[in-house]
C-alpha cells in the first residue's frame, strides 16, 4: 500500500509539482482561489507542463522511418497522446499560445534539437486537436526551439520529453 500512495505522490509530483495531497484533495486551488467562491475570482493557469515517456525520439528526422503508411501510424500516434495529456492537464482553449519542448536524457551522446521538429509538429497537431487553438500557425502558436538537456543519471532511469505550454498574448503584444 505504502508503494501505491508513493507513485502516486511520484506521479502527481512530476506532473504539477509542490505538494501532492493539496493537488489531489484541491485541483482547482491556487494564488487567489477562495473555497465560498465569493469576491474573487478563481485562479487561472497560465502555464501547463505536458510529460511524455519518449526515452528515444519517436519520428527523427534523419535516419530510416520505415514505410510512409508506419510513419504516419506513429504520427497519429504522437497527436493522439498530445491531445489525451492536454485534455487531461486541462488546458483550456487559449486562443494562441507558446510552445517549448524539451527533451531530457540520460547519455552525453551528440544530438541535435533541429531533429525533434517532427516530433514537436505532431505534438502541437495533438493541441490543435485537444482544442487548445484552432490552428497551429505562427500567429496563433509561437514555437521556442526545442532544447536537449542531459540529467543525472543517479536520479532519473529513464529519459524524457517535456512539452510547456503558455498562454501568449501573440505578435505585437
Amino acid at each position: 500500500m505504502n508503494d501505491l500512495v508513493n507513485l502516486a505522490k511520484q506521479h502527481v509530483e512530476t506532473r504539477y509539482g509542490g505538494d501532492w495531497l493539496d493537488a489531489i484533495l484541491h485541483p482547482q486551488a491556487g494564488p487567489g482561489a477562495t473555497s465560498d467562491q465569493g469576491g474573487q475570482a478563481p485562479w487561472e493557469a497560465d502555464e501547463w507542463t505536458l510529460t511524455f515517456e519518449y526515452s528515444k525520439n519517436p519520428l527523427p528526422l534523419n535516419g530510416s522511418r520505415g514505410g510512409h503508411q508506419h510513419h504516419s501510424r506513429l504520427v497519429k500516434a504522437v497527436r493522439v497522446v498530445a491531445k489525451r495529456e492536454a485534455r487531461w492537464a486541462g488546458i483550456p482553449a487559449l486562443g494562441r499560445c507558446q510552445v517549448h519542448l524539451t527533451w531530457y536524457v540520460l547519455s552525453a551522446g551528440r544530438r541535435d534539437p533541429v531533429n525533434l521538429s517532427a516530433t514537436l509538429k505532431a505534438l502541437q497537431d495533438g493541441l490543435v486537436d485537444a482544442g487548445v487553438v484552432v490552428d497551429d500557425t505562427p500567429d496563433l502558436m509561437n514555437t521556442i526551439m526545442p532544447a536537449i538537456v542531459r540529467v543525472d543519471r543517479m536520479k532519473h532511469t529513464t529519459a524524457w520529453m517535456e512539452l510547456i505550454v503558455r498562454r501568449w498574448e501573440g505578435p505585437g503584444a
